[in-house]
């Protein structure tokens, strides 16, 4: 009982719910997909849907699968799928992009999200061909 006293005096509710994920940052190969994985912290009085979208950055990385995920009062502790998508692109960068999780009943989840680029930097092979081609 103690430390449940000392918990809920630091801040700790336990009847909050909220929504939980098993990653915070995620690396998706360029051309490829990566997945975590969205479950609620309490169990929901009624139906909760949780939304999955892209709210900024480098448009390339999308959600692919995963973009509403119904929770129930039998569901809520059962981990669900998203997969996000990295498309190819022509730049060399390794994209950024944030993707919310939402639902009107409970605070926002948002997730990091980095594209890892699959093209090599030409620049430095142009001086070389020159000087083969010459």
């Amino acid at each position: 009982a103690f430390w449940w006293l000392l918990a809920r005096i630091a801040g700790w509710n336990p009847a909050a719910a909220g929504i939980q994920t098993d990653l915070s940052w995620v690396r998706v190969p360029e051309g490829g997909t990566a997945q975590f994985h969205v479950r609620l912290t309490n169990a929901p009085a009624a139906n909760v849907t949780v939304s999955a979208v892209r709210l900024s950055g480098d448009s390339d990385l999308s959600v692919q699968s995963g973009a509403a995920l119904t929770f129930t009062t039998a569901n809520w502790n059962v981990y669900q799928t998203v997969t996000l998508a990295a498309a190819e692109d022509i730049d060399q960068i390794n994209g950024l992009a944030t993707i919310r999780l939402s639902t009107p009943s409970l605070p926002n989840k948002d997730i990091s999200v980095q594209e890892i680029d699959n093209d090599r930097p030409m620049a430095r092979y142009v001086p070389l061909m020159i000087l083969l081609l010459d």
